[in-house]
């Protein structure tokens, strides 16, 4: 693999420059407000939404890992169920149902009931704090999307369309407000194809890295993720 002198990628994104592109401040203001209406449109349907069946084993699975408890059993790797329980680690407020005899098994089935619904937790608040990083993962994917169509096509508007089109889609709207492994699955497929995209087409020792690490974290959000 040869290293280049000069980034090929960065050469393309100078040719996004021609009379018939958007000026870059003003695709800077077009993205800044898509990506505005699709956080609030995330955040405010989120409110509304009851938790799902799935989302209280995921949750308390990701925060029992998080607090050094490792008995119960994984349906997937721990890596989404972590990051949406993260903001709950360190907050005392919230607490596991310890003493309950089903805690010492491996299902979690019965301490996630007991967790949202029997021990006192406040069930917005945790649903609030869990849900939070799924709607980060989707504007990333949406960030992913229109940097790797700008590339291709070599125009802003390109990159605008993409990003519009993802952030402000429906299906990607509905998985972003649950604190489930759906939405995190896209957003790391999307993120080991366009690194390896990238790998391919400038080979070097850095980006065969970065591709590597890319499908690491894919491969961190379930076991069938290749």
């Amino acid at each position: 693999m040869s290293t280049l002198s000069v980034d090929k990628d960065a050469a393309q994104t100078a040719r996004l420059q021609g009379d018939e592109d958007l000026s870059p401040g003003f695709y800077r203001l077009l993205a800044t407000a898509v990506f505005l209406l699709a956080f609030g449109l995330a955040l405010s349907s989120m409110a509304q939404k009851a938790p799902t069946f799935d989302e209280q084993g995921f949750i308390v699975r990701g925060l029992a890992s998080l607090r050094g408890h490792t008995q119960i059993r994984v349906g997937h790797p721990l890596g989404l169920n972590a990051l949406n329980a993260a903001l709950l680690a360190g907050d005392e407020s919230v607490t596991l149902p310890l003493d309950d005899p089903s805690w010492q098994g491996t299902s979690f089935h019965r301490p996630a009931e007991l967790f949202l619904w029997e021990i006192g937790n406040d069930v917005e608040h945790i649903m609030f704090l869990a849900r939070l990083p799924t709607i980060w993962l989707a504007l990333l994917l949406a960030a992913l999307a229109a940097r790797w169509a700008g590339q291709l096509a070599h125009r802003r508007w390109a990159a605008l369309l993409a990003l519009a089109f993802v952030a402000l889609d429906p299906n990607i709207l509905a998985s972003a407000r649950l604190a489930t492994t759906d939405l995190g699955l896209a957003a790391f497929s999307l993120l080991a194809a366009y690194t390896l995209w990238r790998f391919l087409r400038f080979p070097s020792w850095t980006r065969a890295f970065i591709a590597g690490a890319a499908f690491g974290l894919l491969q961190n959000t379930k076991f069938t993720a290749m």
